[in-house]
């Protein structure tokens, strides 16, 4: 008999896919974090030369190292990403007035209005209790 048919393997199988729409609401989350930090760093170059490029650049790849660990299901980077997502979230609402100042034609405003959004729908999906909490649990003991 062969090992990946039994008992055990059908088991990991079915969890293996109950955790499906997790990591593809994971997989979502991430693609628009990284390419709104894309288009987020495009509008800097633009805006003030291509001198803090190399500042987008470490801040894409430790977002996206940091965003790969959380798919991967470490609990650390999940307690990181709620932290650092929260308190972005925070000096957003500091700034708003500020930024909210000629409303949607400031770059700014919009960019900190879309980096909200995702902000917030990775606080709710890493917090609430869902598919995703639960494929967090899975990973605590693997």
């Amino acid at each position: 008999m062969d090992e990946s048919s039994g008992e055990f393997g059908s088991d990991f199988e079915a969890s293996e896919a109950s955790h499906e729409p997790a990591r593809r609401t994971l997989r979502i989350l991430i693609l628009l974090t990284l390419t709104t930090s894309v288009v987020l760093a495009v509008l800097v170059w633009s805006a003030q030369g291509p001198g803090r490029l190399p500042v987008e650049a470490v801040r894409f790849v430790l977002t996206g190292s940091l965003l790969g660990c959380v798919y991967l299901g470490k609990a650390w980077a999940r307690w990181l990403t709620v932290a650092l997502f929260g308190l972005a979230l925070v000096i957003f609402a500091v700034k708003l007035p500020s930024l909210a100042k000629n409303g949607l034609s400031n770059p700014g405003f919009l960019m900190g209005l879309a980096f909200y959004t995702i902000y917030v729908r990775w606080l709710i999906v890493l917090l609430v209790p869902g598919d995703v909490t639960r494929y967090f649990q899975s990973r605590r003991f693997s």
